[in-house]
């Protein structure tokens, strides 16, 4: 009895280190993946560097690369559609302010309710723009 569990005790921590070996290697392609994502910052949406993957992982790192590309077209999409936006907002706004100088200047009634009535119509002009 003791010269059979003499040799498993001698061959299972070397099968334990082989079987970590090879897991270890298997799973190196998915570990740089993984290490490069880590390693970019937040708004980076660059494909994966892939090049010399194995070909196990090939379909992980390209379904990657085609959600950042999405990702890259969304946000691409987002900041254009704030910057027309912004640019929307800016040329009511600075109506406004010229209502406002012009009804500061009014010297006489009726100018001063014209430009009150226009700042009014601009203001309600701002509120359905904003909406």
């Amino acid at each position: 009895m003791l010269l059979l569990i003499v040799p498993l005790l001698l061959v299972i921590p070397l099968a334990i280190a082989c079987i970590r070996i090879c897991v270890r290697r298997g799973l190196a392609p998915l570990t740089r993946i993984s290490a490069d994502r880590q390693a970019r910052d937040w708004h980076t949406l660059e494909p994966l560097a892939g090049g010399n993957d194995a070909e196990e992982i090939m379909p992980v790192a390209n379904a990657l690369d085609m959600l950042l590309a999405r990702l890259r077209r969304a946000a691409a999409v987002q900041q254009a559609f704030v910057a027309d936006a912004s640019h929307e907002l800016r040329t009511p706004l600075a109506a406004l302010q010229i209502l406002v100088q012009l009804l500061e200047e009014a010297q006489s009634s009726p100018d001063r309710e014209a430009a009150i009535r226009s700042l009014k119509e601009g203001i309600a002009r701002a509120n359905r723009l904003s909406h």
